[in-house]
Formats: C-alpha cells, sequence, structure tokens
C-alpha cells in the first residue's frame, strides 16, 4: 500500500506542476505578444484542471503523512 501511495504523490506532483507550468506559460506568452484571448484562453483550458490535480496532490500528501514510518536496522 506504501508504494502505490508513494507512485501516487510522485505521479500528482508532476501533473500538478506541469499543468502549473502551462497555465503560467500560456498567460505570460499572452502577455509578451499583447493577446487577451491567449491569456482568457489559458486560464479557461488550465485553471480548472490544475486547481484539481493540486487538491488531488493535497489528498494524497495528507494521505501519505499518515503511512507508517520505516524502522530502521542497525
Amino acid at each position: 500500500m506504501k508504494r502505490i501511495i508513494e507512485n501516487l504523490f510522485a505521479f500528482t506532483l508532476v501533473v500538478t506542476l506541469f499543468l502549473g507550468i502551462l497555465l503560467v506559460g500560456g498567460q505570460l506568452l499572452g502577455i509578451i505578444i499583447q493577446n487577451n484571448s491567449l491569456i482568457v484562453k489559458s486560464e479557461s483550458l488550465f485553471f480548472e484542471p490544475t486547481i484539481i490535480a493540486a487538491s488531488i496532490f493535497g489528498f494524497i500528501a495528507f494521505l501519505f503523512n499518515y503511512l507508517p514510518k520505516e524502522k530502521k536496522v542497525n
């Protein structure tokens, strides 16, 4: 179970960061080329999926904290 949560943690972290980069990158590109519709389109495409992915990541991070700690072997 711990291995599954660790993999989900890493996967959702990557997905959240990737969506955030797409959101901010699209808006930044819209500002640089002064295209208002690109800024709005970037937000409409990526804002909600980014928030959902971040929420899932937060929940998995919360669960990750409650997993049993590994015992050190001397």
